[in-house]
């Protein structure tokens, strides 16, 4: 599970500017909206030809750290608030590249995660702030 998204949201909301991220940004993961992914174990558990497999159940898109900083950033700051950001140390054996393939759950399953898996809910690190414009913060279309 990863910390990212609460952290990155939670940073900006407290007026963090430069913006401290791990590393220089350019790790590489695959946000799923949650939802998504609890459609997709649903799908797996009722497709017979699932049965006895597993699955990668993700978004196939790419997302750097620092993509999704910008992102966050100016859905919180607005577009005219140009990000400004230090890296910090990274952990120690932080993974640069995280790509699962999800070859297999789409050929078995077709594709279980629909075009929202490119998107990661704001809202739990959000809390009370959330609304409804602010409960998805598109990441790729």
């Amino acid at each position: 599970m990863s910390h990212v998204v609460p952290d990155l949201v939670q940073k900006v909301l407290k007026g963090q500017d430069p913006l401290h991220i791990l590393g220089d940004g350019s790790q590489v993961r695959h946000y799923t909206y949650g939802a998504d992914l609890a459609k997709g174990i649903v799908d797996a558990m009722e497709s017979p030809a699932a049965r006895n497999e597993d699955f990668n159940l993700s978004t196939p898109v790419s997302t750097t750290v620092l993509e999704l900083a910008r992102l966050i950033w100016h859905k919180i700051n607005g577009p005219d608030k140009p990000l400004r950001y230090v890296s910090d140390e990274p952990y120690e054996h932080d993974v640069a590249r995280r790509v699962p393939s999800t070859d297999k759950a789409t050929r078995v399953l077709g594709s279980p995660l629909t075009p929202r898996s490119t998107r990661c809910s704001m809202r739990s690190s959000l809390g009370s702030r959330c609304d409804r414009q602010w409960a998805y913060l598109t990441i790729a279309t």
